[in-house]
């Protein structure tokens, strides 16, 4: 009986003859007694609490459905607005030709409207 270091300290201590002659088991039981009725007074502000943190959740989702959408919706017209326009550009440069052949316009800004068909094919 010199030694008392517990067998989690010392694990050759740990042994089915320490178990059965030293070792000591507690067990308890514990039970929560509610004083002054402070659980029943505290859970309905908790569920206040809860339910506005859920309505600001949902709000703050639908306000991020709603600028996602809003942002689809305008990418979309953003995609057909440049599709027409690119479209369109061989037809306005096909018009700046009659100006260049008939003198009304210089060769170097005729040249400067060809030159910008280039900005449409290297995107």
């Amino acid at each position: 009986m010199g030694r008392t270091v517990s067998p989690n300290l010392d694990p050759d201590l740990f042994s089915t003859t320490y178990i059965d002659q030293t070792a000591q088991f507690y067990i308890e039981v514990g039970y929560l007694f509610e004083r002054g009725k402070k659980r029943s007074v505290s859970c309905p502000r908790c569920n206040a609490v809860t339910e506005s943190l859920v309505v600001d959740a949902e709000r703050a989702l639908t306000r991020n459905v709603t600028q996602v959408f809003a942002f689809a919706v305008l990418s979309k017209a953003n995609l057909l607005f440049a599709t027409r326009l690119v479209d369109s550009f061989p037809l306005a440069v096909a018009i700046s030709d009659e100006p260049c052949k008939a003198g009304a316009m210089s060769k170097a800004d005729h040249f400067k409207i060809r030159l910008q068909t280039l900005r449409f094919w290297t995107c």
